[in-house]
């Protein structure tokens, strides 16, 4: 597994390395739901429908998800699945889980406005949250409003932005309000001005060494972000901006190796790839005369490091 893993990771920093039809076992799995069927290329939808019988969708969910070798596809080789399958069932376990929640809501068991209360929320009609926002200051606002949330950032947030004069922008948030709010808020937090993510040299983000000039609560702003990209995810909304492989890899728990460092700076993985080449060839290192700098950038100011 660590193997066919690490070599699918090779594959997507070198062109032509991997074909799908070594990375993609769909129809060398046909026993088990996530697959296409004997009978025919069918979606990983189809083969939901087909787990939950005469019952719900989500019930076929769970068939799948409690089919043990499902479940370990998907969480230790989850490439060898076409990506729309993995989408597929993905989303149908973010709509279950919905209707959950908003079933828990209706039944009065999610804890209601006392708590909301307690944690400093405003709510407004059917539990929604309510949210007003400046653009220019739209990620200490929606901080303070919402990171106490917990699990009612499941529910409906109902967005209001105020404009500079300090007046409530006309508008009724039906659903579009919020998604601009979530599109405004990214592009405020990604943003290399802001001081939390820089881009590396393929434009990807990663988090920023010197986001403690932010004060004492970076970190939990950094927590508070994690929270509205997964509310952007669980709303089914795409945003622009990715993540460096090597950042991506710390979130999921994995260890970085040399070859990570192709995502934060390409020119100098070749570089010192180029290096490790030249010594293998039976050169010496010393007679080249190399040395070692780093400049870091922090808000326009140059450190240099030898």
């Amino acid at each position: 597994t660590k193997l066919f893993n690490h070599l699918c990771v090779r594959g997507e920093r070198r062109k032509n390395f991997l074909t799908p039809a070594l990375t993609q076992w769909g129809r060398y799995l046909p026993d088990f739901d996530i697959s296409a069927s004997a009978a025919g290329d069918r979606s990983l939808s189809a083969s939901v429908s087909d787990a939950a019988g005469d019952g719900s969708e989500a019930d076929g969910v769970d068939a799948v998800m409690k089919n043990l070798k499902a479940v370990l596809v998907l969480t230790a080789l989850p490439q060898v699945i076409p990506f729309k399958q993995r989408v597929s069932i993905f989303q149908r376990v973010l709509e279950r889980d919905k209707t959950r929640y908003f079933s828990t809501v209706a039944a009065g068991t999610s804890g209601g406005g006392a708590l909301a209360a307690a944690l400093g929320l405003i709510e407004g009609p059917g539990g929604a949250l309510q949210l007003e926002v400046h653009r220019d200051r739209i990620i200490d606002d929606a901080f303070r409003a919402l990171n106490a949330a917990g699990h009612k950032l499941k529910g409906r947030i109902q967005v209001q932005f105020i404009s500079e004069q300090g007046m409530a922008e006309a508008g009724i948030d039906g659903g579009g309000l919020f998604k601009e709010f979530i599109d405004t808020f990214t592009k405020a937090a990604f943003d290399p001005g802001y001081g939390m993510f820089v881009p590396t040299s393929t434009q990807l983000l990663t988090p920023n060494p010197a986001s403690w000039v932010l004060g004492e609560h970076h970190l939990s702003l950094f927590n508070f972000v994690g929270k509205m990209l997964g509310k952007a995810v669980y709303e089914k909304i795409l945003l622009e901006s990715e993540f460096a492989g090597g950042f991506l890899n710390a979130l999921l728990g994995r260890s970085n190796t040399i070859d990570d460092l192709f995502y934060l700076d390409e020119a100098l993985y070749r570089s010192l790839m180029q290096l490790k080449q030249f010594v293998a060839d039976g050169n010496d290192m010393e007679s080249v005369g190399l040395f070692f700098d780093m400049t870091r950038t922090v808000f326009d100011a140059a450190l240099f490091d030898v």
